[in-house]
């Protein structure tokens, strides 16, 4: 199941969340305007990107894929699903040279993602801890920036500002060391939400962690 269509030399940032929905028509390629689509195309905007399609963010050089390949049959995703199916994200992210950025989308992206990066190069992308703290260090696959984010895709988005916003400063971050050009995201999130990112790493706010 491959979510990037478009020529794989295109693609700049891949921007990785947990597992399909259960329903098929919520997914980022389903007819329509899709739950997961709908959300990660909010989350863009709010980090500046005028973009209102999926196909609007394949021309800009942006893939989106899922680390898990099938819906979650439980509220968690046990490691070893996690991990088992990195090989076939493994085998995604090979056909891609161009990635500047990789964006983790919650905590089965990230223990995914690690997987493949413990097997491949024999150490984590993503060092262990909240994503509030170890968001705030700079972390690397091969030549390619590591973000460890919260995920966007799905209801969960609309729950907290502030991870919101951190996730706004995220895919700006990304897309800007990548050279995808943005408008107001430049300046800060289009939606007037706050994005913080302290200097120091301090204690999270209320829920988040």
């Amino acid at each position: 199941m491959s979510l990037i269509s478009k020529e794989p030399g295109t693609i700049r940032v891949v921007l990785i969340s947990e597992t399909p929905p259960a329903d098929p028509g919520d997914r980022y390629d389903a007819p329509g305007n899709p739950l997961h689509l709908r959300t990660t195309l909010e989350a863009f905007r709010d980090a500046g990107l005028d973009v209102g399609s999926l196909e609007d963010l394949r021309d800009v050089g942006i893939g989106c894929i899922y680390a898990v390949r099938c819906p979650k049959p439980k509220p968690a995703v046990p490691r070893e699903v996690a991990e088992a199916c990195s090989r076939f994200l493994e085998e995604e992210l090979e056909r891609l040279s161009e990635v500047k950025a990789y964006l983790l989308m919650g905590d089965v992206a990230i223990r995914g993602f690690n997987a493949l990066a413990i097997r491949t190069q024999g150490t984590p992308a993503v060092p262990r801890g909240s994503t509030y703290r170890v968001r705030q260090g700079a972390f690397f696959y091969r030549v390619a920036r590591v973000f460890p984010s919260y995920l966007q895709a799905g209801p969960c988005f609309y729950v907290e500002k502030s991870k919101r916003a951190m996730i706004a400063q995220d895919l700006r971050e990304a897309m800007l060391l990548s050279g995808i050009p943005l408008g107001a995201g430049e300046q800060g999130a289009s939606t007037g939400l706050p994005a913080p990112r302290p200097g120091a790493v301090g204690r999270p706010p209320r829920g988040v962690s």
